[in-house]
């Protein structure tokens, strides 16, 4: 397996979460300005602080999703989903997802937050391409 930890500063976002019982999208990452541009060769890293106010049971869910002008995005079937765990939220992390080849041009992360999953308005998460 690669190890994929290689990351350019030209290829990361950061946004603050939003608000319980809403979704939002990361700022876009372009995948052609990445050197060698290969979708299939490329993965993104998806970070996030501890969140120790994500309610127990509660979710906040990663879905990526591409598109081809920049404008008109559709979701791939690639996502993540962190749970708070009972008095505690949920522990810093992050996970590394490979972009399938047919992945296009530009990319973001829709995040949601499940209904009374509690106030994580203050914490940032973090979106890279890693190589």
């Amino acid at each position: 397996m690669i190890d994929r930890a290689l990351k350019d500063a030209k290829h990361i976002v950061t946004k603050v979460f939003p608000a319980a019982a809403a979704n939002d999208n990361t700022g876009t990452i372009d995948l052609q300005s990445a050197a060698g541009y290969r979708p299939e060769s490329l993965a993104l890293n998806i970070a996030w602080p501890s969140l120790p106010n994500l309610v127990d049971a509660k979710t906040i869910i990663f879905d990526v999703q591409d598109s081809a002008d920049d404008i008109t995005y559709t979701t791939l079937q690639l996502g993540y989903t962190i749970t708070g765990i009972s008095g505690n939220g949920h522990a810093a992390g992050s996970v590394n997802l490979r972009l399938p080849a047919w992945t296009r041009r530009y990319v973001q992360v829709n995040r949601a937050v499940l209904v009374g999953g509690g106030s994580n308005i203050a914490a940032v998460n973090t979106v890279s391409l890693v190589f």
